[in-house]
């Protein structure tokens, strides 16, 4: 009986981290039918043991990609202000890749930068009284804060930071094995900025 109840929670694992995969692509599909930028300019690193790429998204584009949801103005105006950047990471390694965005760092010329992560957010959408379905909405759209990627898993979402006068280094980590014991990935993507509108004349 308890290795079928453990044969059960792997299925059960295996098809929710499917579903996750399928939600988290869709996305950044979605995401990528909004981006104005050629693929060309998104930073990207590519290797044998994995891919990981970002493409920062300008605020007016966040803003439909939101308000096509159902956002109301309030929360739209909270996203306006703020700078996306959608990742998306594929393990094609043979062994497992760990996203943990408490190995990542965030610098811009005038010092350290502070991540909005979902914490931020679950308090000022209770402030601003964002509906539940938002709220779920959005998280979905949120790289995940901890995945343990297995062989050819792919992840994607967005890391949102505070507007900054100048360019932002993203400084990342990535561990490998069950237990992160294996080999150590260490990156950083220099001069990300934050696209802003163009004022009208």
């Amino acid at each position: 009986m308890q290795a079928e109840n453990q044969n059960a929670l792997c299925l059960a694992r295996r098809t929710c981290r499917r579903v996750s995969c399928l939600l988290a692509a869709s996305v950044v599909v979605s995401l990528n039918c909004v981006q104005a930028q050629q693929q060309a300019d998104w930073p990207t690193i590519e290797n044998e043991r994995f891919r990981i790429e970002l493409r920062s998204q300008a605020p007016q584009q966040m803003m439909a990609f939101y308000e096509a949801r159902g956002f109301p103005q309030p929360a739209l105006d909270e996203v306006k202000q703020t700078c996306f950047t959608t990742i998306s990471i594929l393990n094609k390694s043979n062994t497992v890749l760990w996203l943990d965005l408490n190995d990542w760092s965030f610098s811009s010329p005038a010092g350290d930068v502070r991540r909005l992560d979902r914490n931020w957010w679950n308090q000022r959408w209770e402030q601003l009284g964002l509906s539940m379905a938002n709220r779920a909405t959005f998280r979905w759209t949120l790289l995940p804060e901890l995945r343990d990627l297995q062989p050819d898993e792919p992840v994607g979402g967005n890391i949102i930071l505070p507007v900054t006068d100048g360019p932002v280094r993203i400084s990342a980590r990535l561990a490998t094995g069950e237990d992160r014991g294996g080999q150590e990935h260490r990156m950083h993507f220099d001069n990300i900025r934050c696209p802003r509108e163009e004022p009208v004349p």
